[in-house]
């Protein structure tokens, strides 16, 4: 589109004055209306916030401050989490796997992955799934096993294994998602297998003892 505009605007001297009129006019409208956006556009973004009282400011996690963010099937408490995810990035070293539950698109998953720059057994599927159409069934395997491993965790031995996960994240969202007596059964160690490296009111992390 820019290259098409470029080319009319330098064959705008060789038009008859009808043509010149017309063709300006044309574009000045069409400048004029992509202008609307950044000010109607960025009003209503800032309006669908998740708390419109921040102040301006460089703190990207500001948002997160006495904020839940409301799924289909619970509240999840974005303060704990992040506050979790401090905690990880200021003292677990390395790049180890963690595991954490998984959302449909478009939701609060992947949300440990994402700030942390730690590996996950899965994050965002879809532009996988998308991009690589073909190898579809290998991020569903991933879905399916990560869903295993917090629905059956007495069955997970193998599958913490197949992915080296040497962390399993325990917040809101996976108590949402997930049965709440296996996830009690992880947070207590799951007979030894796990040890509790970090725990606040809405959040547990536990190590995967070799």
């Amino acid at each position: 589109a820019s290259y098409f505009t470029y080319q009319i605007i330098i064959s705008i001297p060789k038009m008859n004055i009808t043509s010149k009129y017309v063709v300006i006019t044309i574009i000045t409208f069409l400048l004029i209306s992509s202008s609307i956006y950044p000010f109607l556009g960025t009003k209503d973004r800032i309006a669908d916030r998740f708390n419109t009282e921040i102040p301006l400011t460089l703190d990207g996690y500001a948002y997160t401050k006495n904020t839940f963010y409301f799924d289909e099937l619970g509240s999840i408490s974005l303060e704990s989490d992040i506050e979790a995810i401090k905690w990880i990035r200021e003292n677990i070293d390395g790049s180890p796997v963690i595991l954490e539950g998984i959302t449909p698109s478009y939701r609060w998953g992947g949300r440990v992955s994402i700030n942390t720059g730690l590996p996950a057994p899965i994050g965002w599927a879809w532009h996988q799934e998308q991009q690589r159409w073909g190898a579809k069934d290998y991020v569903q395997e991933r879905r399916n096993d990560v869903d295993k491993i917090y629905t059956y965790p007495d069955e997970s031995s193998q599958l913490l294994n197949k992915y080296q996960i040497e962390y399993i994240y325990i917040g809101d969202l996976e108590r949402i998602y997930y049965p709440k007596s296996s996830i009690a059964k992880i947070e207590n160690g799951l007979s030894g297998k796990l040890t509790k490296i970090f725990t606040s009111d809405k959040v547990s992390i536990l190590k995967v003892n070799k």
